[in-house]
């Protein structure tokens, strides 16, 4: 059973997105960490006044102990909503080498926001459940910003 955790992190203009941070355990050891990020939309549809709103879910999987991005998703739809579907909305989906260049600046921002989100958490933070949660997640998230820059 994966362990996750759903982040509300505020953005530069103060509302808050959605990140869900998962991480897939193998028999003896954990061996992937997922960060989901949905994303809410304008679209302007044509014949109709005024704008709609619509949700993007992305989707990006990393190997835990090497922080190799594995696999990358984009969703129509909101993975919080209790009908959302992964097969039924995946746009495009991408694995190992067929993941374009552009996508993973793309998750090392998300890495970067959810870091320094889990950081004020864990000092913030008054048990040491609440500090140990934070580093569970963190530890790992931080292992790929070291990889990136190493």
């Amino acid at each position: 059973m994966p362990e996750s955790w759903d982040l509300f992190i505020p953005n530069k203009e103060g509302k808050k997105a959605l990140y869900r941070l998962e991480i897939l355990m193998g028999s003896i050891a954990p061996t992937t960490i997922s960060i989901y990020h949905r994303r809410v939309v304008q679209k302007k549809k044509k014949n109709r006044a005024g704008t709609s709103f619509a949700s993007e879910t992305y989707a990006f999987c990393f190997e835990y102990r090497s922080g190799n991005l594995v696999y990358v998703s984009l969703h129509n739809g909101d993975f919080a909503n209790p009908h959302f579907r992964w097969a039924d909305t995946r746009d495009k989906q991408f694995e190992g080498d067929n993941i374009p260049s552009t996508f993973y600046p793309q998750a090392l921002g998300y890495i970067e926001k959810i870091c320094d989100y889990l950081r004020e958490k864990k000092e913030k933070a008054v048990t040491y459940k609440e500090k140990e949660k934070c580093e569970r997640f963190l530890s790992p998230l931080e292992r790929i910003l070291l990889a990136d820059k190493g």
